[in-house]
């Protein structure tokens, strides 16, 4: 139990610092995409789903990235629904 605690600990506070860093770079590859389509969002403010909407469009360096912060997102859910599986079974296992 406490492992799984520290594990989602971790998780939790790479995945937020990986955001902050992101929202931070106002200079990243997706600067003038963003500006260009999706004047006024942020990472985590509808920037990301906004560029998705302009797919087509995009530089490659921000189809890039926007294909990077997809995935990072996919592999968070997938992880967390991994770790409260675990957790379930454990505590299943326990009674």
């Amino acid at each position: 139990m406490k492992s799984l605690m520290i594990a989602l600990s971790a998780a939790l506070v790479l995945g937020t610092s990986a955001f902050a860093a992101d929202h931070k770079d106002r200079n990243g590859p997706c600067k003038d995409d963003g500006a260009r389509f999706c004047s006024g969002k942020t990472w985590g403010k509808g920037l990301g789903k906004c560029l998705k909407g302009h797919e087509a469009e995009l530089s490659p360096a921000c189809k890039a990235k926007l294909a990077e912060k997809m995935q990072d997102r996919k592999d968070l859910k997938e992880n967390h629904e991994h770790e409260a599986e675990a957790k379930s079974e454990k505590g299943e296992a326990e009674e």
